[in-house]
């Protein structure tokens, strides 16, 4: 028993079947485009967050850097995990906080240190461990 042969009234029959790489090609400009939309409308903000705390021009650059690659590594992450295209960003309002915690704090170490611990008790409260009921 074969498959019946195609008739060419159907559209899909029409048309030759399109490679991965350009199924693949509207997710990936469409992810492209958000990406570079949030970073760009965020990052003035966190350099100015980074300096308000006293960090240097060369502490800011490798905290964003740092931010950016791990942003990028759990988005890649998360999408090949979950088959689905999922974004990481970071936190503009968290960003403005910091530039405001720089009348509080100078020490570019602690404003690290409790960005960290917040992360930590944001997952620990995402993954419901951090709950009651």
């Amino acid at each position: 028993m074969s498959a019946p042969e195609p008739t060419g009234d159907h559209p899909a029959e029409t048309h030759a079947p399109r490679s991965r790489l350009a199924s693949l090609l509207p997710p990936m400009s469409a992810g492209i485009v958000a990406s570079l939309a949030g970073f760009a409308s965020s990052f003035a903000i966190l350099i100015a967050g980074a300096r308000a705390v006293g960090a240097t021009p060369e502490q800011a650059a490798s905290g964003l850097l740092v931010v950016c690659v791990v942003q990028g590594l759990v988005s890649i992450g998360l999408s090949l995990r979950f088959r689905w295209p999922i974004s990481i960003a970071w936190s503009t309002p968290a960003a403005a906080v910091l530039v405001t915690a720089g009348g509080i704090t100078h020490d570019f170490g602690v404003a690290v240190s409790a960005f960290i611990l917040t992360g930590i008790l944001l997952a620990v409260k995402a993954s419901g461990r951090g709950s009651r009921g």
